[in-house]
């Protein structure tokens, strides 16, 4: 069924200007509908995503125009080509493009479900990545790495429940330091101080390390876990005035990852505020932040997600 005028209109305007790349070069209404659907799924303005888009339907259309039926075995392995391609040149954008019109043809592909969810995750769409997930734990139970996808997700849209289940059912499965790590974050998120402090203390008496991202003012640090440990700790010290432990544990940090931005600038600060109070001066450090960096991160990444979904 050829495309009406009407529909025409009605379709560019509720995928808006961007969408007019996805569409380019479909005159069928199925693939059409589609493809619009698949636009606003997107929902990116980058250059690169429309760079990666104007790519895409350069080399692929929806060809059967009257059955709506899947395309050929040639256009599917296209897709896949693109995908791996884009891989390769670290390409996030046009993967996931290529990825969508894989799954459009082949929905129930657990493999690429589980590579489509882990890039929209990368790339902040959260709640796509954590639908596509659960899809994926649900066909295969024992893929732990989906599980920390989901869980993930969900401790990042406020499903702590859920997330804080997910996690102990991994630690229990694998005992990785990382899943106790997580799960005081949750606390920490949901201000149960008492719980956030206790698995803080079993990652200290745990046998063995593991690295952790941690934010800092230059960018992301890999940290070894137990210093990140101390300097949470830390935190909650500064949030309690007792600035001298804090000193104490920010100390401990230092002497397993001397480089520890996070750290380094925390001891400044607490050096200035000692001046400070040595001259009769008040206050506290400066720019000592009541919530710890790392709940800082995970609030962004809240909000961001948050305001995704009122676009």
């Amino acid at each position: 069924m050829l495309i009406t005028k009407s529909q025409v209109k009605n379709i560019l305007k509720s995928v808006g200007h961007y969408g007019l790349f996805i569409l380019r070069g479909t005159s069928n209404i199925h693939c059409l509908r589609q493809k619009c659907m698949f636009a606003k799924k997107i929902k990116m303005t980058s250059k690169a995503l429309i760079f990666s888009i104007v790519v895409m339907m350069s080399i692929v259309s929806c060809k059967n125009s009257n059955s709506g039926s899947a395309t050929g075995g040639s256009d599917q392995a296209t897709h896949i080509a693109v995908y791996e391609r884009a891989l390769k040149n670290q390409d996030d954008y046009t993967a996931m493009v290529a990825l969508n019109y894989v799954l459009l043809n082949d929905t129930n592909n657990i493999r690429y479900s589980d590579s489509l969810s882990r890039l929209y995750m990368k790339n902040g769409l959260v709640e796509a990545g954590l639908n596509l997930a659960e899809k994926v734990v649900a066909a295969q139970p024992k893929n732990y790495k989906a599980m920390e996808l989901v869980a993930e997700g969900q401790a990042i849209t406020g499903n702590y429940a859920d997330a804080v289940k997910n996690y102990n059912a991994l630690y229990k499965e694998n005992p990785d330091l990382r899943y106790l790590y997580q799960l005081a974050k949750i606390e920490s998120n949901r201000n149960d101080m008492a719980a956030f402090n206790k698995r803080l203390d079993e990652i200290l008496s745990a046998d063995g390390t593991v690295k952790v991202e941690f934010p800092g003012a230059q960018g992301t640090q890999m940290i070894d876990i137990k210093a990140a440990v101390y300097f949470l700790k830390a935190q909650v010290f500064v949030n309690e005035n007792n600035f001298s432990q804090a000193g104490n544990y920010l100390k401990q940090c230092l002497a397993i990852e001397p480089n520890f931005e996070s750290a380094l600038i925390g001891v400044e600060q607490l050096k200035e505020y000692q001046a400070m109070q040595s001259q009769g001066g008040g206050g506290t450090p400066k720019q000592l932040s009541p919530m710890d960096l790392k709940k800082l991160e995970e609030q962004k990444r809240y909000e961001d997600y948050i305001n995704s979904q009122k676009k």
